[in-house]
């Protein structure tokens, strides 16, 4: 099975616990088609390169930004409840939260994950397959990776002139065992 990368965008407000669940539902799926979770990574909040517009108001930092600035809104009034029911149509969202997940999966995953398009928590989601990335022992077999070593002569890998027959440290601990007697 190869190597997939699982990129999450989710929106800033989502809660850590939200989050879980939606990361251990991938990973349950990904099990039950006999894939494996190689790692998880969270990014934590990152900053966009543009905004992605999204239409269904349930954003209510930016909404109640947004409010304050078209419709002079006190910050004592920005209530989150009363702010998802209002009639703001669309919003940008320009920070979110990023998370990367690493599988071993069948290569029909991304077909599989599409469940993801209706899931409100998520901006964006990307599936992007490792190319020739090979691991352990499929590595060491190939022929590429020792004919890698002889491409350097021995003399340049090993440095056989700093190698000391004997340990002359012997004196100066001596001496240092002196000093501190004395003192």
């Amino acid at each position: 099975m190869p190597l997939y990368d699982c990129m999450l965008l989710l929106k800033p407000h989502v809660k850590k616990e939200a989050l879980m669940e939606l990361v251990s539902r991938v990973g349950k799926h990904v099990y039950r088609k006999n894939g494996v979770l190689t790692e998880v990574k969270s990014f934590g909040t990152v900053q966009l390169g543009y905004g992605i517009k999204k239409l269904d108001g349930r954003y209510y930092q930016a909404l109640c930004k947004e409010l304050l600035k078209t419709e002079n809104i006190s910050n004592q009034s920005c209530d989150p409840e009363k702010l998802l029911l209002s009639s703001v149509s669309g919003f940008n969202i320009s920070h979110g939260q990023l998370m990367q997940m690493t599988m071993m999966a069948t290569p029909n995953i991304n077909k599989e994950l599409h469940y993801l398009n209706k899931e409100d928590r998520l901006l964006r989601w990307l599936v992007v397959k490792h190319r020739d990335a090979k691991y352990g022992l499929e590595f060491l077999s190939e022929e590429d990776s020792t004919s890698e070593l002889s491409k350097f002569p021995r003399s340049a890998l090993f440095d056989n002139e700093d190698i000391d027959e004997e340990d002359d440290n012997d004196d100066e601990y001596a001496v240092e065992e002196e000093e501190g007697k004395q003192a």
